[in-house]
């Protein structure tokens, strides 16, 4: 059976300044019921996500409904986000990645916006997937879930780690931030990048590891 709702109230809408906020005015257009079960699915109520089976168990329903109620309501949330390129929060989060060169981590970004708010920052997490001018890339070996603006080139960014990993491989060693970003700058001739972007442009990486005193190595190196 379909979800029924009401129209979406756009004032409310526009009017939102944190993430809680935001979801709480999207689901507020759907049964009361599915915003629960969604809230709970994204762990925006406690902190904790829970599984399609819990919140199947305990609203009394099957886990494939469970499924089909958030599939629904985050299709629906991202058709109404796709208009909204100049809502407050869109914005302040497109700003705060580029700001980053175009790349964050997703746990960075989080922090960045919702900082200690737990439910914030799930409540931004769910949403992030439905922000207009943004791409969500998941974790894999070599880097962890990132969150990139419309443009930005992973080719390049990759290049960047992969320069930065082989020069690592030849020190041998630890390097302090200003010596991997001379040795970087040398050898890729990048002298238009500053030093704190650099930094920025290696934290999404999962090929790196900051150890004591902030020296950067290779994440499967031993702590020196």
């Amino acid at each position: 059976m379909a979800e029924r709702r009401k129209a979406i109230d756009s004032v409310r809408l526009s009017s939102t300044r944190t993430a809680e906020a935001l979801l709480d005015a999207l689901l507020s257009s759907f049964p009361e019921r599915s915003g629960v079960i969604t809230r709970e699915r994204f762990g925006v109520v406690d902190g904790s996500e829970k599984t399609l089976e819990e919140i199947g168990k305990a609203h009394g329903i099957t886990r494939e409904r469970v499924r089909q109620i958030v599939d629904v309501i985050m299709k629906r949330v991202k058709e109404i986000m796709i208009r909204e390129t100049d809502h407050v929060l869109v914005r302040r989060v497109i700003d705060t990645v580029k700001s980053h060169g175009g790349i964050m981590a997703m746990n960075d970004l989080l922090e960045a916006i919702a900082n200690d708010s737990v439910s914030e920052k799930k409540a931004l997490a769910a949403l992030l997937p439905a922000f207009p001018g943004l791409k969500i890339g998941k974790e894999t070996t070599k880097r962890k879930t990132v969150v990139t603006t419309d443009g930005f080139s992973m080719t390049e960014w990759e290049k960047l780690v992969a320069t930065t990993v082989a020069l690592l491989q030849e020190a041998s060693d630890v390097q302090s931030l200003e010596d991997l970003y001379t040795l970087f700058v040398k050898k890729s001739e990048q002298t238009d990048l500053a030093m704190e972007m650099f930094a920025s442009l290696l934290a999404p990486s999962a090929e790196f590891e900051k150890y004591a005193f902030g020296r950067y190595g290779l994440s499967h190196w031993s702590a020196v």
